[in-house]
């Protein structure tokens, strides 16, 4: 029995027979398993585990696409991604206390450095420890001499099954016993005995052999093993050996993944199978290498809640150095993680170790390789001319592409980065595919080059799309995850870029891009800070990918980017955290976690770029649709920051300004806050002043927010010229609808003050109103109507101004009433009973002239004495007669129509029976009233 507590791991319920094949949870584990459709919870699994003191408490694993997540309890934003071969190894560690996550990471950071750049070099053999040649034939042990250190202490019961001489020694090379049908032998190290090897050089090139097999590896396989198969392993499957320039031997894969990096004195192991050292090294030409991507962010309009952030990439080819400069990157890591100390030996059967080395020549190039070379140097004297994603170019392309040759390769990829920087139109599947190839190199610069050329591409909409249907997330990923910083800087802008396209953004979330890309958000270096922090903004346009971000520990993460002195990234984070604050829970998130979030806001306002300055504001408008924010902006002096902004001549930063004013201005309690701060004529004067639309919308709509917000005296807003603006606004031939529908909306709440309705009457209003009564825009109509109505409230102190309007202008208040009261033509039931509580105002009025001028007219009385009589009818001709349009049901018309007929306002919505029947009962009030006055003449 182990000594130490299980630790728990979290499995995606889809990657189960993942683990189930290679029984890698089955030894002193706690596993629970969770939907792929879930958002991984790291939070969530965090308390899970707390809640369960027998197990590791520090760190808990998820397992999710093939991919190892450790992750520490106290902090899950703090994670290390690892690969299967490495998952024995790494909870082991864990599990001891020998390691922790940040162990890992330094570990991981500094094995790239340690193990880059090996060199290949030609004549190789099989040497023993003397130096001498070992034959064909001869057959020797696989020895792995361990390091104590790297192992857990036997418990009593292990302790008894070795001998003394294996216990902590050293280990064999054997081959299993214990494999699915179907499956062929494979390689692995254990302390008790080994198999037999022997070289066979077949064609110049060294194989090793078990028996009749020969080693090789299968690069659809994540576990890194090494198989024994009958057949001569073909090119892809063969093993190679080669030197880094700091003497360290790397064993690779052909053109793909280092499985063991070498010292003579040890090794430096990725598995726990330890992998012999079967040989293929080849000679790698001088050519050329391309220099690293420098990325450039620029800014695609989106058509949803901010702007959605694209990279552009650029190469430069450059002049390959002398090999004492500039070593080949052949063999370079395309992931660098922690490996296990141990020392590897080749011995002769029974007989001391001796030492490895692999060399080998590489061929010369093939005949339609080098006409392929000559073909794209041709063709790039003319490039402006040619056309590379068809035809014989595109052929010769991809013919480098898929050349075995290390250098053809990234000559390949580096000429489609540089085309991609000229040409970025709509390219086919056939363009594509080498582009995509190239990307799964194991060479960290041929990915480099391939990952630019898409990022370019990805420019382009339908190559977005592309890209992500002929499965490009994927690799990507992959490179994100490098701790290379070239490779993170081309795989997330090109992510990036990616994500601009809605289709895109589900097939990002789901692939498991949004932690690191989280991760990557708080990179030392700004590059990919800057490409991380873009992708982020990008997945922000819809509520969906909004809840997705925030699962994925997002939010933290912006908000630390707000104290960054990049103004790229100010801009990003505070653009992702407006989108974010559009929806009810992430406002209450912001508000639950981030405390000091408006106090950075504001201090952008204050001192920052005028970018950034604009989304800070954006960022408080939204978070100002809820009552606690509101009052929090301005209690921490948010007003003080937004008054000289009203007076840039910055369109969108006024616009920004009025926009959070706004929505300020709901509150009832910042009222007079916003009054003191003098910001109100500066709110007046934009209404002429500024001639943007969006300008003048918001600052009528928080002056009307400040009037209907309390009893208090408005005189304040009359004497600051408010209705001499509202009046030059609306007799403006400039002015949009939209300003006007805001402005007759404003005046239908001002003149339910009795201390403004005067300014109303006396402003000539009224005239400017009764024309708009036959608006085509149904809510201008609504609002023309109702605030007509108001003013008829008042008749009974300015009956002389409604009267001079009465047949003018365009027919006057008589021809209004008269249209909406007739009986045979279709009308709205809502703008009808309006009309009727008009005619009612004027009736109670106590003005003669007034009450003269309703009774007397031909139509008026007698329509609404028709329509108190329709209840008489059938439901079709009652229907047919009295309205066409149910477009304005839940409209409201004033405090005092609510108070009369028992109107919630609270709950305004009606059905069609109630808004008839109240429409009945108002005509019949009519003629109640008529008959009381005893005015009633036929």
């Amino acid at each position: 029995m182990s000594r130490h507590a299980p630790i728990h791991y979290f499995v995606c319920s889809e990657n189960l027979d993942d683990l189930h094949i290679n029984d890698v949870t089955k030894n002193h584990t706690i596993v629970e398993y969770f939907d792929s459709e879930d958002v991984v919870d790291l939070a969530n699994f965090a308390e899970i585990v707390k809640s369960k003191p027998d197990c590791v408490q520090k760190h808990f694993i998820v397992y999710k696409d093939k991919e190892f997540r450790a992750v520490e309890t106290d902090n899950v934003e703090n994670t290390f991604v690892f690969s299967l071969s490495l998952e024995n190894q790494t909870v082991l560690r864990l599990t001891t206390g020998k390691a922790t996550i940040d162990t890992f990471i330094e570990e991981e950071k500094n094995v790239e450095d340690e193990y880059a750049n090996p060199e290949r070099q030609p004549g190789f053999k099989l040497r023993d420890a003397k130096g001498e040649i070992v034959p064909d034939g001869v057959t020797f042990d696989l020895e792995i001499i361990r390091d104590p250190d790297d192992y857990e202490e036997l418990s009593e019961e292990e302790d008894a099954e070795y001998d003394e001489d294996d216990r902590g020694s050293k280990d064999w090379v054997a081959v299993n016993d214990y494999k699915d049908d179907g499956e062929e032998d494979h390689i692995f190290g254990q302390p008790q005995y080994g198999e037999s090897f022997e070289c066979e050089t077949i064609n110049g090139i060294v194989y090793l052999k078990c028996g009749d097999g020969y080693l090789y590896i299968n690069n659809d396989s994540y576990t890194a093993d090494i198989f024994i198969g009958e057949k001569v392993p073909a090119k892809d499957q063969r093993l190679q050996i080669h030197y880094a320039k700091d003497g360290n031997i790397c064993l690779t894969g052909w053109g793909d993944r280092i499985l063991v990096c070498m010292q003579p004195s040890f090794a430096i192991n990725m598995s726990d199978y330890y992998p012999s050292m079967a040989a293929h090294c080849h000679y790698v030409p001088a050519n050329t290498v391309a220099a690293s991507p420098a990325a450039t962010c620029r800014v695609e309009p989106s058509s949803t809640h901010g702007s959605a952030m694209s990279v552009s990439f650029g190469r430069k080819l450059v002049p390959k150095r002398a090999r004492d400069e500039e070593d080949a990157h052949a063999g370079s890591q395309q992931r660098c993680t922690y490996y296990r100390k141990s020392v590897v030996a080749i011995s002769p059967k029974r007989s001391k170790a001796v030492e490895s080395q692999v060399r080998e020549d590489e061929p010369l190039l093939a005949d339609k390789e080098l006409q392929a070379v000559n073909m794209l140097v041709d063709l790039f004297e003319r490039r402006a001319t040619v056309s590379f994603y068809e035809g014989e170019p595109l052929q010769a392309l991809s013919t480098l592409a898929y050349s075995d040759t290390y250098h053809l390769q990234l000559s390949a990829a580096t000429a489609f980065s540089e085309i991609s920087e000229m040409d970025t139109r709509p390219v086919t599947r056939e363009a594509l595919e080498p582009i995509l190839y190239l990307l799964q190199s194991a060479h960290i610069d041929v990915q480099h080059g391939a990952s630019a050329a898409l990022g370019n591409l990805a420019v382009n909409v339908e190559n977005k799309l592309l890209i992500v249907r002929m499965g490009g997330l994927e690799p990507l990923i992959r490179q994100m995850l490098s701790p290379n910083i070239d490779a993170q800087i081309n795989s997330v802008g090109c992510i990036t870029n990616l994500a601009t396209a809605e289709e895109n953004k589900m097939r990002i979330a789901k692939s498991g891009a949004l932690l690191p890309l989280t991760r990557l958000a708080r990179s030392r270096d700004l590059r990919v800070q800057r490409n991380a922090a873009g992708a982020l903004l990008n997945m922000t346009h819809s509520a969906e990918h909004r809840q997705q971000l925030i699962g994925a520990g997002a939010v933290p993460v912006l908000v630390e980017l707000l104290s960054e002195d990049d103004p790229e990234l100010q801009y990003y984070a505070t653009t992702a955290l407006s989108n974010i604050a559009v929806d009810d829970s992430g406002r209450q998130l912001l508000w639950d976690t981030q405390p000091g979030l408006i106090d950075a806001l504001i201090r952008f306002v204050d001192a920052s770029t005028i970018k950034v300055q604009c989304q800070a504001i954006l960022t408080l408008r939204n978070l100002a649709s809820d009552d606690q924010y509101q009052l929090q902006i301005v209690a921490h002096g948010g007003l003080d920051s937004l008054l000289p902004l009203l007076q840039s001549a910055y369109d969108p930063l006024i616009i920004s300004a009025a926009a959070c004013l706004r929505n300020l201005s709901i509150h009832p309690d910042n009222e007079q806050p916003i009054l003191h701060s003098g910001i109100l004529p500066c709110l007046v004067d934009l209404l002429t002043q500024s001639g943007n639309e969006e300008v003048q919308c918001h600052v009528i709509s928080a002056l009307r927010n400040l009037v209907a917000n309390n009893d208090a005296d408005k005189t304040p807003f009359a004497e600051a010229g408010l209705f001499d603006h509202m009046k030059a606004v609306l007799l403006s031939p400039d002015a949009s609808d939209s300003v006007v529908s805001e402005m007759v909306a404003a005046l239908n709440v001002f003149v339910l003050d009795d201390s403004l309705a005067p300014y109303i009457l006396d402003g000539g209003f009224l005239e400017l109103l009764i024309p708009l009564t036959r608006s085509p825009q149904v809510e201008l109509q609504y609002n023309a109507c109702v605030t007509i109505s108001g003013l008829a409230g008042k008749a009974g102190e300015a009956a002389d101004r409604l009267v001079q309007v009465w047949d003018r202008p365009d027919g006057g208040l008589q021809s209004y009433l008269a249209s909406f009261l007739a009986v045979d033509e279709g009308m709205d039931p809502v703008l009808r009973s309006i009309a009727l509580w008009t005619v009612t105002q004027l009736l109670e009025s106590n003005s003669p002239d007034l009450v003269n001028l309703v009774t007397s007219h031909p139509s008026i009385i007698k329509n609404i004495d028709k329509i108190a009589s329709i209840g008489s009818l059938s439901d079709s001709e009652l229907r047919n007669s009295a309205y066409t349009t149910d477009s304005l049901v839940g409209q409201r018309m004033s405090r005092a129509f609510d108070d009369a007929y028992g109107v919630d306002p609270e709950n305004p919505d009606e059905n069609e029976d109630d808004i008839y029947n109240r429409m009945i009962n108002l005509a019949q009030d009519v003629i109640s009233l008529v008959h009381n006055q005893d005015v009633w003449r036929h």
